[in-house]
């Protein structure tokens, strides 16, 4: 029996625990609080960038307490829970008072409780008590659901109510927080929303999460069978469509053409088109003419990166890149190819090929020479060494470094050491091209690496770095390399990629249940109320006196109205 007491005890304490308003106020400050340092710490960002912002031990702490994914941290997810129990429990708790209220059994009325009501009115008749109560009770049972009568020595009572039913509002309010959190915590713990670019022709079944370098395998395969854009006269994209076909264990399952804000929804999970772009273009059509004469030598339908041989042994010619902005010595050609002659007598060549080509007679020997000179200085090659100035920003001396590609030279004053990596002829810096650009990497004493942007036009360009030096080109003469091979693009074939965001939210409707039940909970709390009314008539001499009194549990201005116009009402039908 003593046990029996002392587990009833725990059982009690802990139900209390989970009742207490205290603990509400608890836990919303704390969220509260949550919410305040996840609006001041960036959510979901590169781990370099935490270090670099906030030092490695506060790095370290931050990182412990998921504070760089807080709304998905299991602590944050806790509190939501713990208020969920908290909300249901105190609503169980109130609900049991609240519930003899709206369920009596047999409704009790009891004429004390309108003594001292404020909403009242009274009139006088000259009609006996008997014949307004058969008067009176066909207007109060059309307005009112229970009436119930009690009979007087020199009159009667009667007394009726509605709206027990609107005292469970609050309790909708409450149901639809729960909603509200329940489907929060189903979309953080068993949804995802990701991204994935598909090329037409081609198919996946893995997506990167969002705000992580996460990838989630589906358990079907998206195909894009193809891809459309079309565009206003402005240039501007009017409408792109994307042909997709979901296939599981192989077999399609679901085919649809899918634009912006019409997606595709396979199991929960929906398929948005939310981006696209150019892909290398497939099926170049490529032409080797001579240089002299401009007779065409070789036609070919080639992809990127493919060998090309040449008449007569001399070289091979692959076409290398494509490039939609190519920028050549300070202009934009627009789009344009890249490729590389190897030549048996001159070696390899870069090559830059402008598409459309010219529109020129190719046959005519001055608009030949013209693309031939073109072609000439675009195959300017690299000397096989390249000056570089160091200078040094705490002594101010200049030192030079006489390099090559691939090498790796140590700095004076113990600055560093500095490898050349790569030459690149268009160069994209934060935006802008900034044309032909020499690439390095610095390694300063502390081992910190650096990658160095050294571009041509722009000598002084690495001072913008302010480091311990400045490196610049001193010296460098591209070669110019004659050819007889003019290279031109006929026609190609343009590929595009659809880039789609991947979502699912199990929690979704969940929350959207919710928002509709806090709605109708907010109009039942606010608006409707529970009325109880009572009319006395007591006849005094040849005189019946009608007293018209009534509660209400909010709004009393609105019943104070509605006994305004019944008593209006029931004076008219006492004449």
């Amino acid at each position: 029996m003593k046990r029996t007491q002392h587990q009833n005890g725990s059982g009690n304490l802990i139900w209390n625990f989970f009742a207490s308003v205290n603990l509400t106020i608890v836990i919303l400050i704390s969220l509260a609080a949550s919410s305040i340092i996840g609006t001041i710490v960036p959510q979901n960002g590169k781990p370099d960038f935490y270090f670099h912002k906030y030092g490695e031990v506060l790095y370290r702490v931050f990182s412990t307490l998921d504070i760089f994914d807080m709304y998905r941290s299991w602590w944050f997810r806790f509190l939501i829970i713990l208020l969920v129990i908290n909300i249901i429990i105190c609503s169980i708790n109130k609900l049991s008072t609240t519930w003899k209220i709206i369920f009596p059994g047999k409704p009790l009325f009891r004429k004390n409780k309108f003594k001292n009501s404020s909403p009242r009115n009274e009139f006088i008749t000259t009609t006996s008590p008997e014949k307004l109560k058969a008067l009176f009770q066909k207007v109060i049972g059309k307005r009112y659901r229970h009436v119930e009568w009690e009979t007087l020595e020199t009159g009667f009572l009667l007394f009726a109510e509605k709206g027990r039913w609107t005292r469970l509002g609050v309790y909708a309010v409450h149901f639809s927080v729960v909603l509200l959190l329940t489907g929060s915590l189903l979309g953080s713990l068993f949804g995802f929303d990701g991204s994935v670019t598909i090329a037409e022709g081609e198919q996946t079944g893995q997506i990167l999460l969002r705000d992580s370098d996460l990838v989630l395998n589906l358990d079907f395969q998206i195909r894009c069978d193809d891809f459309s854009v079309s565009f206003y006269d402005s240039g501007a994209p009017k409408e792109f469509r994307s042909a997709l076909t979901l296939l599981k264990d192989g077999k399609p399952v679901i085919t649809k053409d899918i634009i912006v804000n019409d997606p595709l929804r396979y199991e929960g999970i929906n398929l948005f088109q939310s981006s696209y772009g150019k892909l290398p273009p497939r099926n170049i059509t490529l032409v080797l003419r001579a240089g002299k004469t401009g007779d065409e030598i070789v036609r070919k339908t080639v992809q990127l990166g493919e060998k090309i041989p040449l008449p007569d042994h001399q070289g091979e010619f692959v076409l290398n890149d494509f490039s939609h902005q190519f920028h050549f010595k300070g202009k934009n050609l627009g789009d344009a190819f890249t490729g590389s002659l190897f030549l048996k007598d001159k070696g390899a060549i870069d090559v830059v090929i402008p598409y459309p080509f010219p529109r020129i007679d190719i046959h005519s020997p001055a608009e030949i020479e013209k693309i031939n000179a073109f072609q000439i200085q675009s195959m300017g090659t690299l000397p096989d060494r390249i000056s570089l100035s160091v200078t040094s920003r705490n002594s101010g001396i200049v030192y030079t470094i006489n390099t090559a590609i691939g090498e790796t030279h140590d700095i004076p004053e113990g600055l560093g050491r500095f490898t050349l990596e790569k030459f690149e002829r268009s160069y994209d810096f934060k935006g802008h091209n900034i044309g032909e650009t020499l690439i390095g990497k610095l390694q300063e004493a502390d081992g910190k690496k650096q990658e160095i942007i050294l571009p041509l036009r722009f000598s002084q360009f690495d001072r913008m770095r302010k480091g311990n030096t400045a490196i610049a080109v001193a010296d460098l003469q591209q070669q110019p390399v004659q050819s007889d091979i003019i290279v031109s693009v006929a026609d190609f074939q343009e590929h595009y990629y659809t880039g789609l965001q991947v979502t699912k939210d199990p929690g979704v409707w969940v929350v959207y249940s919710g928002f509709l039940l806090m709605i109708l909970g907010c109009y039942i709390t606010f608006f409707p109320a529970h009325q109880q009314i009572c009319i006395e008539a007591v006849r005094k001499g040849d005189q019946t006196v009608i007293n018209i009194m009534g509660t209400a549990n909010k709004n009393a201005m609105s019943l104070q109205r509605k006994l305004e116009t019944l008593s209006a009402q029931l004076n008219r039908l006492s004449v």
